[in-house]
């Protein structure tokens, strides 16, 4: 029954493939699709973008895949999982433009709803017990 948290989970990972195929493939359209529109995307990594928007986050997903051609996100692990997102250790693997390789592991938070991703938050690969805090206030379940 659609009620019922497995049905719930289920979906969050149909979902969250298809962000990661979208984003794998460089699919702006359908990455835009999958992430809801007035979507937040709070970056804290020391290098990182700061809160901006789902339109600027993809933009800027599309000036690094012109930067580094090689680019490519993945899923190390799945730290853990509810029926409203994900806490994921990610990498993005590639080579600069003068062909010395970069692996940048991180953290992301992915807060899921209707079927959108409403919010990512992504951390240094260092700060597991902040990315977990925020996961348990962004995707459990709230009881009564």
């Amino acid at each position: 029954m659609a009620g019922e948290p497995g049905n719930h989970s289920s979906a969050i990972k149909e979902l969250l493939a298809s962000f990661d195929r979208a984003a794998s493939l460089r699919d702006w359209i359908e990455l835009r699709a999958l992430v809801a529109a007035d979507a937040v995307v709070a970056d804290s990594r020391v290098l990182g973008l700061g809160t901006i928007g789902r339109d600027r986050w993809i933009q800027s997903l599309q000036f690094r895949a012109e930067l580094v051609s090689d680019a490519a996100l993945s899923v190390v692990r799945v730290l853990a999982s509810s029926g409203h997102g994900q806490l994921r250790m990610m990498t993005i693997v590639g080579h600069f433009p003068d062909g010395s390789a970069f692996d940048n592991p991180f953290l992301a938070v992915m807060q899921c709803r209707d079927g959108q991703i409403l919010r990512l938050e992504f951390f240094e690969s260092s700060d597991e017990e902040r990315a977990r805090e925020r996961f348990t206030e962004l995707c459990q379940p709230v009881r009564p």
